[in-house]
């Protein structure tokens, strides 16, 4: 007794052909074959400078911030600070030194004059 659905081979052998680009004979009728859509090749560029926006060849943003590691002689650890870009070497240890004192840190100095202090750079860090 013949089965009422169609053998897997005859399956394959279409979903073969289409895979490899040929079209079955009763596919070839205008309403069974699907156009491919048009692109727009300037979706994306060309590449050449003169179709692109200014804004694609902007600078990114600088940041506003520092996140800067301050040791102190003779204290464990360094201290973190955050400071603007804008900032002098006298902004940075005042903010360091407000730090320091904030966190309780020892020893504890006799100063808090920014003046009184200065910055090394330091050959050695780990970071």
């Amino acid at each position: 007794m013949p089965s009422p659905r169609p053998s897997r081979r005859d399956d394959k052998g279409k979903r073969a052909a289409s895979f490899h680009g040929r079209i079955p004979s009763d596919a070839r009728e205008p309403s069974a074959v699907l156009r491919r859509p048009k692109t727009q090749p300037e979706l994306f560029g060309s590449g050449r400078p003169e179709s692109r926006p200014a804004e694609e060849f902007q600078c990114p943003p600088r940041p506003t911030k520092l996140l800067l590691n301050v040791t102190v002689q003779r204290s464990l650890g360094p201290i973190h600070i955050i400071i603007s870009m804008d900032s002098t070497v006298q902004d940075l240890i005042a903010a360091t030194l407000r730090q320091y004192a904030k966190e309780g840190r020892r020893p504890i100095l006799s100063s808090t004059d920014a003046a009184a202090f200065d910055l090394h750079y330091s050959q050695f860090s780990l970071e």
